[in-house]
């Protein structure tokens, strides 16, 4: 409904213009996610670490890591250190793993639950079969390590 004098007013779409419109939406959009791309590939191109490595005084560095047994978390501490003293490029396949000195290392067996049976090869049969059947807990062992990075 209108007020007297007042003509109602039609809304004519010129497809031309929509069609201009819509490119311009579109050209905006590619804009928009091409530079989150951008913003997510500079984040992410440190290595990649399955702990925490924070520097030291002295130029050492300091490694957190956990796993479902000392093997298991000794493991994540030499892919950490070879990537975190390594090459880094554009292309995570083709990084160079570097090579790193131990000064000390920690490991704590937070959860006291591994076997002890005596025979060490019967003792890693059951961690590896607890591990496999989910048994294990991912963050039984805890490794420390204090190291330094060789050029």
């Amino acid at each position: 409904m209108t007020s007297p004098g007042v003509s109602p007013r039609i809304a004519v779409i010129n497809p031309k213009k929509e069609s201009e419109i819509m490119i311009c939406h579109r050209l905006a959009l590619r804009a928009a996610l091409a530079a989150a791309a951008l913003a997510l590939a500079a984040c992410a191109s440190g290595p990649r670490l399955a702990g925490a490595v924070t520097p030291q005084p002295g130029g050492q560095l300091q490694s957190i890591v956990k796993g479902a047994d000392r093997t298991q978390a000794m493991r994540k501490f030499d892919n950490d250190a070879k990537a975190y003293c390594g090459e880094t490029g554009a292309i995570p396949a083709l990084d160079k793993p570097g090579k790193y000195v131990v000064v000390s290392q920690n490991v704590v067996d937070k959860h006291g639950d591994k076997p002890n049976t005596g025979d060490s090869r019967i003792d890693a049969g059951v961690t590896a079969g607890m591990r496999y059947l989910g048994l294990a807990k991912e963050d039984s062992v805890e490794v420390t390590t204090i190291f330094k990075c060789e050029k």
